[in-house]
């Protein structure tokens, strides 16, 4: 019957629990003397395990295009303090990279402080790593603020770190663009070498064009030739008129005014302006138009010279790291407690098994747990013989 079970598991439990007892009772001396020994070497483990305090610093990661010097300089990105989650990603990412650990073992000496192989082999130099990662927590929070904290026996020496390394992502941060403006610079400048050296030749094809055609390039130089060519004529017509002995010598400089110049002449006729005004007018607007681009360029080479050596920060600091006043490991009570009750407990299960299994013929905790049910069973009446 179900009701005739559930009394005989419950009775049952109590008489499990004073085994239990029982066997604790008997192995009472290895037990106890299990659990002092647990407790007096945890205690001695506990005491011997250095103090660690904290250095907590929390700073935002903003936006490297937001930070890009030329993009600020263009008015095309503004300062903002709104980091993306692959900002604060990239920031816990360098603090955690094996450049930026080995930049602050260098420079804190932190093998030494470690207490650890100065020879810098690698296998030391690993050691050293992952205890500095075991003191070193970088973590983002729910309100996109990288919180960093660093443990260390020195509370000094732990508020150093956490500042230097956020001092540390900041530098490779910044360093990830750099690459890209120095190509900046270096197609700026091969542009602005390719511009002067066009100019230069337009300069050169400007300058032997004028000395062809005797053109210099003077304001209202065409009308004055014009004006002047008309006077000798009219004064070549009245010498004529008058039979004047200097007609000739005028005719000759009306025909030298009039007839193209020889090479290298550098004299202006009619001829000479007729056929060389617009090539030199032409000349003249393209070194103007060249002009204005040479300026253009070497004014970008210059903003991306000045660029590549600015530095403008990526990391925004809202509290930098000071010395912990109180340790926040080891909870010495915590250990002492846990390494007690844990050994207690498997002193115990190792009596049980041993009270148990290991005498013969012994009678096991399912074994007693059935016999009050089968107490409880109808006994068979034997059947009548006729």
């Amino acid at each position: 019957m179900a009701f005739s079970s559930d009394s005989a598991s419950d009775s049952a439990a109590p008489a499990l629990l004073l085994d239990v007892l029982a066997v604790v009772r008997r192995h009472r001396r290895l037990i106890s003397r299990a659990t002092v020994a647990a407790l007096l070497v945890s205690a001695l483990v506990a005491l011997r395990l250095p103090n660690l305090y904290p250095a907590t610093t929390t700073f935002y990661a903003s936006d490297l295009q937001t930070s890009d010097p030329d993009q600020l300089a263009s008015g095309e990105r503004k300062v903002t303090l709104t980091p993306l989650p692959e900002d604060l990603d990239r920031a816990v990412n360098i603090g955690q990279s094996q450049p930026v650990l080995d930049y602050l073992i260098d420079r804190f000496h932190l093998a030494s402080h470690y207490q650890y192989d100065s020879s810098a082999t690698p296998e030391a130099r690993q050691e050293v790593r992952l205890r500095l990662l075991e003191r070193l927590d970088l973590a983002v929070t729910d309100r996109d603020v990288v919180e960093l904290t660093v443990l260390d026996t020195d509370p000094v020496l732990a508020a150093r770190l956490a500042n230097a390394l956020v001092a540390r992502i900041d530098t490779v941060n910044v360093a990830l663009t750099r690459p890209n403006r120095q190509r900046v610079v270096s197609v700026f400048s091969d542009k602005y070498l390719a511009l002067s050296r066009s100019y230069g030749l337009l300069s050169d094809s400007l300058l032997a064009a004028r000395r062809r055609y005797g053109i210099s390039g003077l304001d209202r130089e065409g009308r004055y030739l014009a004006k002047l060519l008309i006077e000798k004529q009219a004064e070549l017509v009245a010498a004529r008129l008058r039979n004047a002995p200097n007609a000739s010598s005028l005719a000759a400089e009306v025909q030298a005014l009039s007839q193209l110049p020889a090479p290298g002449a550098a004299i202006l006729t009619r001829e000479g302006w007729l056929q060389g005004s617009s090539l030199v007018q032409r000349l003249q607007v393209e070194q103007q138009a060249l002009a204005t681009e040479l300026g253009t360029a070497r004014a970008a080479v210059e903003v991306a010279k000045a660029n590549l050596t600015q530095r403008l920060s990526t990391i925004y600091v809202l509290q930098p790291a000071t010395p912990g006043a109180r340790k926040v490991k080891p909870i010495r009570w915590l250990i002492v407690a846990a390494s007690t009750l844990g050994v207690f407990l498997l002193t115990t299960l190792a009596a049980l098994l041993l009270d148990f299994f290991g005498q013969p013929g012994a009678v096991t905790l399912s074994d007693e747990a059935e016999t009050p049910a089968r107490a409880n069973e109808p006994r068979r009446q034997p059947a009548a013989h006729g």
